[in-house]
């Protein structure tokens, strides 16, 4: 199984609840003991049989409840092992063919896909930047893209934008008029070079 699929079975695992079935279960069988005893009527001692095996039904689901919950521990370790080479790996992979994406595709990446994975990450994100803007303070900001959290950024004096080619700030320039611009500095680094600091 590779990573992707191991991922999904977790997920899979994670939405098996078995607390919900074991409580109707019990239930029913109460339900079921209670109306078996509104009469004293019994032969060989069945009722104590089917009581005690109802209490042993119960039991073995609370094993199984435990034996799924220490599977899924196990499964989690063994993900912890696999998983940071992986990722790794591709994300290497995946930066490097990166490098090779012309300006228009890189913005349009943006444009049409939340980076960030969703609206409550860049909600935290641009709650955690409030914080700390403040016009006394320099601020620096690497690609930019189309400036969505740049915005944030603009009390910070002065603020420093980066990005691999000046193509690259194309969008984040038509945010601001000319006066502001003056307060923005905009630098470019070789991202293949050996050392990005000239």
């Amino acid at each position: 199984m590779d990573l992707v699929d191991l991922i999904k079975y977790k997920r899979l695992l994670a939405d098996l609840s078995l607390q919900e079935p074991r409580h109707a279960i019990e239930k029913l069988l109460q339900q079921h003991n209670n109306n078996l005893n509104t009469h004293h009527i019994d032969f060989e001692d069945l009722k104590s049989s089917i009581a005690n095996r109802s209490k042993n039904i119960i039991k073995e689901l609370d094993m199984v409840y435990q034996d799924v919950a220490q599977f899924r521990l196990c499964l989690d370790q063994a993900l912890d092992i696999i998983e940071l080479p992986c990722l790794t790996e591709k994300s290497e992979e995946i930066y490097q063919r990166g490098l090779e994406d012309n300006t228009d595709y890189k913005l349009d990446r943006s444009r049409f896909k939340n980076l960030l994975g969703d609206d409550n990450a860049q909600t935290f994100l641009i709650g955690r930047i409030s914080e700390y803007v403040d016009w006394r303070y320099s601020a620096m900001q690497l690609g930019p893209k189309l400036g969505n959290i740049t915005d944030y950024l603009v009390s910070c004096d002065p603020l420093y934008l980066v990005d691999d080619h000046q193509d690259m700030f194309k969008e984040v320039k038509k945010l601001w008029t000319p006066d502001y611009q003056r307060r923005i500095r905009y630098y470019t680094v070789e991202e293949k070079k050996e050392s990005m600091l000239p």
